[in-house]
């Protein structure tokens, strides 16, 4: 961070890149760095940030900034982690802040804002995911695994132009919903949850690998190996999940 020396062109800073043509700040990417505590809220006056990457960084924690991102940013890549790996992807509106200390609930603004990767895995976030979702959002990549999350998505309606949908390892409850199969996905894995009922039959949901599905409560049907007739009983939500996760 030696050379943030304030009176000099950000734009030459390390860890900056900033738009040709504008000449304003559109890449924060800090890798490895030397920073603790948590991310402050003046991001968000960075109104042409596009990518805010917080990479491998351990010492980070604490809620994540209900401005980041706000109307007032047009963030298109948000990574907040302390990860061991890194997966480059397209620069399209993203979220992702993975392998973390951050905790709380996910911030209610972000349902307003179309994402389209949102990484947020091996967190400690609680709370509801329905508001990242929804028919007419524009989210591709949807990674939320091994947080605390709380969620029924057995109403959950989602975007067709989802392709990846990850939230393994966490506290998502209710039954798949039968709109899964209208996706054209490439990944799936609700395993570990407590997830009840038939998986639906059509589009890829069949030709995943069980282990895209098992250790639910519930859940049966192809591809795994429990036969639905074991649970002629139990619906999508009629069971008690305080008991099932404790």
């Amino acid at each position: 961070m030696a050379t943030w020396v304030p009176d000099t062109d950000c734009c030459h800073w390390y860890a900056v890149d900033c738009e040709p043509e504008t000449n304003r700040i559109n890449d924060l990417h800090l890798v490895s760095a030397n920073l603790s505590g948590q991310i402050p809220e003046e991001i968000a006056d960075l109104p042409y940030l596009e990518t805010l990457i917080f990479h491998k960084i351990t010492n980070l924690n604490g809620n994540i900034p209900i401005s980041i991102p706000t109307q007032k940013l047009i963030v298109s890549r948000l990574i907040l982690q302390q990860f061991f790996r890194f997966d480059p992807f397209i620069t399209l509106p993203t979220l992702k802040p993975q392998w973390s200390s951050f905790r709380g609930a996910i911030p209610r603004g972000w349902g307003d804002l179309n994402f389209t990767l949102i990484k947020l895995q091996r967190n400690k976030l609680e709370g509801d995911i329905s508001s990242l979702l929804g028919k007419n959002k524009t989210i591709i990549y949807l990674d939320l695994n091994r947080n605390m999350l709380q969620s029924d998505i057995s109403e959950v309606e989602f975007p067709y132009s989802l392709t990846f949908f990850e939230v393994n390892h966490n506290r998502i409850i209710g039954s798949l919903p039968e709109g899964l199969t209208q996706l054209g996905l490439d990944g799936l894995n609700v395993s570990y949850d407590g997830l009840c009922g038939p998986i639906p039959k059509g589009g890829r949901l069949q030709d995943l690998e069980y282990t895209s599905y098992f250790h639910n409560r519930c859940l049966c049907g192809a591809p795994l190996p429990d036969d639905c007739k074991r649970f002629p009983l139990l619906g999508g939500r009629i069971f008690d999940p305080i008991f099932f996760f404790n």
